[in-house]
């Protein structure tokens, strides 16, 4: 089965380079119509317009929560709580950053809806990239809920400061890779380009997805293995199954990863 889905992959890889002629009519023809025939420079233009108005929205989410900074920093004052109030400070905090967002979201659909008609060139490029940042945003507000990177007194799991940093950062860097190799592909298909050079590209999001994986699991393979072995780790008399698979987790969940994505 996975030899044929190997081959499967192959054949398609192959028949998009092998039309490398009528691919390339097909970008021509795509940015012709992304542009309105104005050429690559109102592209760019349109991209850069569309940075500006995510970057605005990315503001007001800024002003906000420095405007609710003394909330915030009563909010981690966690001491001796209960459990019923130290949930009530996550619900709060949590309430909080979801509203940080719906502002972020009504100003650039505001400033989207002033800048762009629908009938302009550039109103597919802008509307997709800016629905992209909103899934990007929904993601980082779920690991910021998850992992609380910067309150570590309202963290619903028991990790190190550095290993909380280190997953949202990740996590959040993932969703914008895939989002915006995914957005790209969609804009494309829009426009006309092959199912085959879609499917290539859209593709191509797991693949960066899945070499994010490998990467990340990598680099925290020896905090997780700490984490594992707990008091484990300073015996060295008689090494367990245990300990091993604990000392090689890493290979392991590579494996998963790059069977999970092949598959």
């Amino acid at each position: 089965r996975f030899a044929d889905a190997a081959g499967a992959v192959l054949k398609k890889i192959g028949s998009v380079f092998t039309g490398a002629h009528e691919r390339y009519e097909q970008w021509n023809a795509a940015i012709e119509k992304l542009s309105g025939v104005k050429g690559t420079s109102h592209l760019v233009g349109v991209l850069f317009t569309t940075a500006l108005i995510i970057a605005a929205g990315l503001f007001f989410k800024w002003l906000f929560v420095r405007s609710t900074r003394d909330v915030r920093e009563q909010l981690l004052q966690t001491m001796h709580l209960g459990r019923l109030e130290f949930f009530g400070r996550v619900l709060s905090r949590m309430l909080l950053n979801a509203t940080a967002v719906v502002l972020c979201v009504l100003a650039t659909f505001i400033l989207f809806v002033l800048f762009y008609k629908k009938e302009q060139s550039g109103y597919l490029i802008a509307s997709v990239y800016i629905v992209v940042s909103y899934y990007i945003m929904v993601f980082a507000f779920a690991a910021t809920t998850i992992f609380a990177p910067a309150a570590g007194g309202l963290r619903l799991f028991p990790l190190q400061e550095r290993d909380a940093v280190f997953l949202h950062r990740w996590i959040v860097g993932i969703a914008i890779v895939a989002g915006i190799v995914a957005g790209t592909g969609a804009i494309l298909l829009r426009v006309g380009i092959s199912n085959q050079l879609y499917l290539l590209i859209y593709s191509s999001a797991g693949a960066l997805v899945i070499l994010a994986l490998v990467i990340m699991i990598w680099q925290s393979r020896q905090r997780v293995a700490e984490g594992l072995l707990g008091d484990e780790a300073e015996k060295d008399e008689r090494v367990t199954l245990g300990q091993r698979l604990a000392r090689n987790w890493h290979y392991l969940a590579i494996l998963y990863v790059l069977v999970m994505g092949i598959y």
